[in-house]
């Protein structure tokens, strides 16, 4: 209450999806050597004053000192812009952070932003992929929140319960706070922009292995296996 009255920070009573403390902070102003990064863009439908802004964040996937897969907030920026400055902007800032991959929802604006990236910079270092949303801004928030918060969940096929460590950092800068305080705001916030980039990014992530645990590894590879036919016949000649 405190929060919402003074601060202006209206986090939820019994704690946000993503609740603040579960991000890791990196407090070297150095970042680890990456090997994935990836970039998110959320894009908006007008640049009034009142309509939400394009937003991008960008990460990037290292691996920590046992070698576990992590994931760093490596950067972010929010704008009211129009399409050719947006194209722009969005192109400079993957060259910037050295991004393999550029991911745009796939609404209000984002096809345009695709179209013209595609028509302006064919030979982008980045591969750009259209993402279409899936579900609720609420649900896509959940499907990711157990990378932050370190819980257990059950594997839906193998039934075996896999115990997640937090892997998601930022680094300790005003910038890395501003998302820190929307994503542990949402859904109770004003603009939702940035939230949006960060689910969209961390379940593309997962979903693609991009980080991907050795149980989890073991466990896809079990699963491929077991509708594939024997070799060779199933009885003695």
């Amino acid at each position: 209450a405190y929060a919402g009255q003074y601060q202006q920070s209206p986090t939820m009573r019994g704690g946000a999806i993503v609740q603040r403390d579960w991000w890791q902070t990196w407090a070297s102003a150095t970042f680890p050597d990456f090997g994935t990064v990836v970039a998110a863009l959320d894009t908006a439908l007008e640049e009034k004053e009142s309509s939400d802004y394009n937003a991008m964040t960008t990460w990037g996937a290292f691996p920590d000192t046992e070698g576990s897969p992590q994931i760093m907030l490596r950067s972010m920026w929010k704008a009211r812009l129009p399409l050719a400055r947006l194209v722009k902007r969005v192109y400079d800032e993957c060259v910037r952070v050295k991004a393999d991959y550029l991911l745009i929802e796939h609404k209000t604006r984002g096809r345009d932003v695709y179209d013209e990236i595609m028509r302006l910079y064919a030979n982008a270092p980045f591969q750009t992929i259209l993402v279409p949303p899936r579900g609720d801004k609420v649900s896509r928030l959940n499907s990711v929140s157990h990378m932050f918060s370190g819980d257990s969940r059950i594997d839906p096929v193998s039934k075996i319960e896999i115990f997640e460590n937090g892997m998601i950092w930022a680094p300790d800068t005003e910038w890395a706070e501003e998302v820190i305080n929307e994503v542990a705001q949402f859904p109770k916030v004003a603009h939702d922009d940035v939230t949006d980039t960060v689910a969209l990014a961390l379940s593309w992530i997962r979903t693609r292995g991009v980080v991907l645990r050795k149980v989890e590894h073991d466990l896809m590879v079990e699963e491929s296996m077991r509708f594939k036919r024997p070799l060779g016949v199933p009885y003695a000649m």
